[in-house]
């Protein structure tokens, strides 16, 4: 029977673990797949606001979001940003209900405004966004 003490199976053990690189021939070797093939790629999402009521100075607005569809049904959540001039003065967010979201605006004081609605993307769409401006009288 061997003994062999803490430092010299530690060695030992150390010793039988150090691999070294074995060359296989192509015939041998396993098949990879591309990167691009394993991975499926996201389809562009277009985002568009089909319907907008601008926010007044005596009442809100109201906008309904969507993600066209090609490519199942688009989850996820858009987050919309009211800025006047670089100010922002409305932040909100929407979870997407059948491709699409509705978000009401509060009122607005007078001036140009700009709208931006991001779509924050899923497993079949990549981000989106969609801009439009205007104007409270």
């Amino acid at each position: 029977m061997l003994t062999l003490t803490r430092r010299a199976a530690t060695a030992v053990l150390s010793a039988a673990l150090t691999v070294g690189v074995v060359s296989m021939p192509a015939a041998q070797a396993a098949p990879v797949a591309p990167a691009s093939a394993v991975a499926q790629q996201a389809t562009a999402a277009k985002v568009d606001i089909p319907y907008f009521v601008a926010p007044t100075r005596k009442a809100g607005g109201e906008l309904v979001a969507r993600v066209e569809r090609k490519a199942g049904l688009p989850q996820g959540q858009f987050k919309v940003v009211v800025k006047k001039g670089k100010k922002v003065v409305v932040r909100k967010s929407a979870k997407l209900v059948g491709g699409r979201a509705t978000v009401t605006l509060p009122k607005l004081t007078k001036g140009k405004h700009k709208l931006v609605v991001r779509y924050s993307g899923d497993a079949h769409y990549s981000k989106g966004v969609a801009r439009r401006a205007f104007k409270v009288a």
